[in-house]
């Protein structure tokens, strides 16, 4: 079941991240010569040079992502370290593309819509993940995406883990209850019996 529910939100992030860049990607064109910024100097490229490429960006982008990780299940990491791994797989892909480009084709891509592209595609694939973990955050808070933790020990700090735990619903992990050493005589552990 667990392994079901994670295909579905992963499947749900590749997509959402696919479209990201190819909205990006195209955004960055028409900001770059229909929003010039920037003086355009060499003239207008055709916009389907530029559209063709976008399926081989998202799945590049895809790929790359996929490759750094950045897809796996990560309850407990903290907002800013998601983004930092999903800026650090953003650079990764830009230069990977940018290098191709350059090594097997001859046209050379301006310059100005990869700076754009960069930029825009970050700062969209962080805002979009950041909403989208908000958002499985809320539904876990609610009883939704759960998993199930069973304690073993017992003592001060296995009383804060629990209690964290208990404080911080939004992470989907519901403590069911705690196992210790047959001997021990602590029956209850943070609203939690003993199994």
């Amino acid at each position: 079941m667990l392994k079901r529910y994670h295909h579905i939100i992963g499947g749900i992030f590749r997509v959402v991240d696919a479209s990201v860049i190819g909205i990006a990607w195209i955004a960055s064109y028409w900001l770059r010569f229909y929003v010039p910024l920037i003086e355009v100097t060499k003239g207008f490229p055709e916009f389907e040079r530029y559209a063709a490429l976008t399926p081989f960006l998202m799945l590049l982008w895809l790929m790359v992502f996929s490759g750094l990780k950045v897809y796996r299940s990560r309850r407990l990491l903290r907002r800013t370290d998601e983004a930092h791994l999903i800026l650090k797989a953003h650079l990764v892909a830009i230069i990977l593309f940018i290098t191709l480009t350059y090594l097997f084709s001859e046209y050379k891509y301006s310059r100005g819509v990869i700076l754009y592209f960069g930029l825009m595609g970050g700062v969209l694939l962080v805002s979009f993940r950041l909403l989208l973990r908000n958002a499985l955050r809320k539904l876990r808070a609610k009883g939704f995406n759960l998993r199930y933790v069973l304690v073993v020990g017992e003592g001060p700090m296995v009383e804060h883990m629990v209690a964290r735990l208990n404080r911080f619903p939004e992470l989907g992990l519901r403590v069911v209850g705690f196992v210790s050493h047959p001997r021990s005589t602590v029956q209850a552990l943070g609203g939690q019996k003993r199994l």
